[in-house]
């Protein structure tokens, strides 16, 4: 009979997982069994009643005059002139009110940095005439 000589060194670098994955098949079985089987309950929240017609949350009107001062009126951005801006704001404003029941927009003025203050000061003036309402957008450096 021949005999090998074996020489098997004790490894520490070796996890045995054995244990933990019995101990982690068990919490499986056990949130199994004491979880509810019913779908979850619904509650009851009662949400206010808004009025078709009311005007929307967003109801802004924006007026963007680029830096080769250039004013573009409205969500579809109509190029308008300076002189012309307060007629055609008014227009602007007519058609949302009759579309909204009497609700006037907030005019918004988005103003490129590199305009010349005079230019901001004419459009700022020509759109407080109609506008109750006037907010300024900037963007913090």
């Amino acid at each position: 009979m021949i005999r090998f000589r074996v020489n098997l060194t004790h490894s520490f670098n070796f996890i045995d997982l054995t244990p933990l994955v019995d101990v982690l098949f068990l919490l499986l079985i056990f949130f199994l069994f004491t979880a509810d089987i019913l779908p979850l309950k619904s509650l009851p929240i009662q949400t206010p009643k808004i009025a078709r017609d009311s005007a929307p949350l967003t109801s802004q009107l924006f007026v963007v005059m680029d830096r080769n001062e250039v004013i573009y009126l409205g969500s579809r951005r109509k190029i308008v002139s300076l002189p012309s801006l307060t007629t055609r704001l008014k227009e602007e404003m007519e058609i949302f009110s009759t579309a909204h029941e009497g609700h006037k927009p907030t005019v918004v003025l988005s103003i490129d940095e590199s305009v010349p203050y005079a230019s901001f000061l004419e459009l700022y003036s020509a759109c407080s005439v109609h506008a109750d309402q006037l907010k300024l957008v900037y963007q913090p450096k």
